[in-house]
């Protein structure tokens, strides 16, 4: 008997605090393993602990937000979610409420959470029940191109003391075909150069 063992395997988004700008996309239930971030980033949120730190992390700039501890680089976060059926959204709205009310109480890190929800079903959905617990609606599929253009654009504007892996760290969990498009499209921006300047999109995906 023959037994051949592999591994370890991490999940994709394991290393997401090396970067200072992640993206993190989920489709369906492809939310759920970035909903224990989301819920780690709340927990940061309200630990004075972690606040304390912010000036003894020797990366941090004064106005750098949870620092956690050294080589917690993450900085800025933006949520997407592209889903068919908004039931799924009723188990997960509660944490997004929690977090949008977290951000919203200190002035620094306002701004900072961006959450989008891309509804691609057909049924009608009252969008201020959705956009009034502090995330973006949208209805149909992503333009990621547009997306991560945006995205890329405040990168390189950002002024503040960068730590980490040099660019923007982008996670997926979801099926083939937008594993397939987000791949293509991060390399696609990453080839772009604007002023000299071009932004490396690091992609990682978990597919089903």
């Amino acid at each position: 008997l023959q037994l051949v063992i592999d591994g370890p395997f991490g999940a994709p988004a394991q290393d997401y605090y090396k970067f200072h700008t992640v993206v993190l996309v989920g489709a369906g239930i492809g939310v759920t393993p970035f909903a224990s971030i989301l819920q780690s980033l709340i927990i940061r949120l309200r630990d004075p602990v972690f606040k304390a730190l912010l000036h003894r992390d020797r990366f941090a700039s004064q106005h750098d937000w949870l620092p956690g501890a050294v080589g917690f680089a993450t900085r800025v976060v933006h949520f997407y979610w592209v889903v068919r059926d908004l039931d799924m959204y009723h188990w997960f709205h509660a944490l997004v409420e929690e977090l949008h009310q977290q951000a919203q109480a200190d002035p620094e890190v306002v701004g900072r959470f961006k959450l989008h929800l891309f509804y691609t079903g057909k049924k009608q959905v009252d969008v201020r029940n959705v956009e009034s617990q502090g995330i973006s609606f949208h209805q149909g599929r992503p333009k990621w191109s547009f997306e991560l253009e945006q995205i890329g654009y405040e990168y390189r504007n950002n002024t503040e003391l960068k730590s980490g892996i040099d660019g923007v760290g982008v996670y997926l969990c979801g099926p083939k075909p937008i594993k397939k498009d987000l791949s293509q499209v991060c390399q696609e921006q990453s080839k772009k150069v604007h002023g000299n300047v071009s932004t490396n999109f690091h992609f990682y995906a978990e597919s089903f």
